[in-house]
């Protein structure tokens, strides 16, 4: 139970999209990264202590799990592209791991060994098959919260470069649906990032001048440098880089271990290609400082403004679904309408994100990506009985994510008791899918 409960939490982070300037990213390139590489090591964000009330409900976020992806790359992939990825991968854990001998007792093996040594190639699929799945218009969860901007600290019309990242152009696949909040809303938190480069020679009062500038326009709250290099002259897999070894480098394994397989064509969170790998290794010339530096910009963020401009949208959200469908007299309404008309056939339609309905998906996303269950699971049953009523089974499943909270939010004590709920929810939810009606 305990394994599945910290799967879950892994699986749905705060999805937060990223979107750089060719110039910035050229700035990591020499270390072999993209923004998105530099960054992701860092995303379990903790030493928090920001107060927040979601609905009626008042708690302290002390950590926050980001998910950083890609702006252009938070889109699904064509369908046979996922399978020929999905193939692949047991293509190659069959070669890694099968075994031509029989075994003697294969009933004794199953309940002896572990998960992992029974079937060790279903942990890679499982992975895989989940982030491929990712992105689209009824997944909300996976639907980013926020934007980080990134552009170089020396570049010469700071506010032009921000228009441009925001214009109508980088906007996400999603929005195609009109089913994400777009970028330019208020309510989409938006920090913009100044790279310096200091093995470049980057001035800071050239630095300090353009975050002025970003902060006189989109907040002080919400503009930042991140300085780099700052150990070090980025020399490749020179002196200098033997330097910044010899002084305590970042080991490639930790950039390395936050990538994912990428696909052609990209999507799923990943580029369609990543960077080739300098001679000195994933990160060289980078120190402990950067990265400190680094995970300092993103506590900022979350501090500044992740988490304040979510309790803002989740209060306009909660006023919004209060008036629409709570009360007595829209309860009465409802029942009246659900009784008097016939739900007709399924409708598997994207509702827009200013709908009510995907209204009351949003707040319950949110109060779940912040560990508020309880209140989650409320707004999951409200959304549930409008997606039920219609019908639309591809939205009424993803409500009924609610048997997660069952199993993350409960003491120990009281997680015996909620076994069979689960079970109601996740069956609820594959019998409505149309996919899962073929597996079930």
């Amino acid at each position: 139970m305990e394994q599945l409960r910290s799967w879950i939490k892994e699986r749905y982070p705060v999805p937060v999209a990223v979107y750089s300037t060719p110039a910035a990213e050229a700035l990591l390139a020499t270390a072999g990264l993209c923004v998105v590489d530099f960054l992701r090591p860092l995303c379990l964000v903790n030493q928090l202590s920001v107060p927040m009330r979601v609905g009626e409900f008042s708690c302290r976020v002390q950590e926050l799990q980001l998910g950083l992806y890609p702006g252009h790359s938070m889109y699904q992939p064509k369908p046979e592209v996922i399978d020929e990825s999905l193939t692949q991968v047991l293509s190659v854990q069959a070669h890694r791991h099968a075994k031509l001998q029989a075994l003697p007792d294969l009933v004794h093996y199953v309940q002896s060994e572990s998960p992992e040594a029974v079937n060790p190639w279903y942990f890679k699929y499982q992975h895989r098959f989940v982030r491929l799945l990712k992105f689209t218009d009824h997944e909300t969860l996976d639907h980013p919260v926020a934007g980080l901007f990134v552009m170089p600290a020396d570049t010469s019309h700071p506010l032009q470069v921000a228009a441009k990242l925001l214009a109508p152009e980088q906007q996400l696949p999603l929005h195609a649906t009109d089913s994400m909040l777009p970028i330019k809303d208020p309510m989409f938190a938006k920090h913009f990032v100044l790279l310096q480069d200091k093995a470049a020679g980057m001035e800071d009062g050239k630095a300090l001048s353009n975050l002025a500038t970003l902060s006189n326009t989109y907040g002080t709250a919400n503009c930042s440098i991140l300085k780099l290099y700052s150990s070090s002259n980025k020399g490749g897999a020179g002196a200098a880089a033997a330097a910044v070894t010899a002084s305590g480098a970042v080991p490639a394994a930790v950039f390395q271990a936050c990538r994912s397989a990428v696909v052609p064509g990209g999507g799923a969170g990943e580029p369609e290609h990543w960077l080739p790998e300098p001679p000195g290794g994933l990160g060289q010339a980078l120190s402990p400082d950067d990265m400190a530096a680094a995970g300092q910009l993103l506590k900022n963020f979350c501090e500044r403004t992740l988490l304040p401009r979510l309790e803002e949208r989740i209060a306009r959200l909660n006023l919004s679904v209060s008036t629409a469908r709570k009360g007595l007299k829209n309860r009465l309404t409802r029942l009246w309408k659900g009784a008097a008309g016939d739900s007709g056939p399924p409708q598997d339609v994207s509702y827009p994100w200013h709908s009510v309905e995907a209204q009351m998906r949003c707040l319950a996303d949110l109060a779940f990506l912040l560990g508020q269950y309880e209140f989650a699971v409320q707004m999951y049953r409200l959304a549930a009985q409008d997606y039920l009523a219609a019908p639309n089974s591809k939205w009424y499943a993803g409500a009924e994510v609610r048997g997660c909270q069952q199993l993350i939010g409960p003491t120990p004590a009281e997680r015996a008791q909620v076994c069979s709920p689960v079970s109601r929810s996740l069956c609820s939810a594959c019998n409505s899918s149309p996919l899962g009606k073929t597996v079930c």
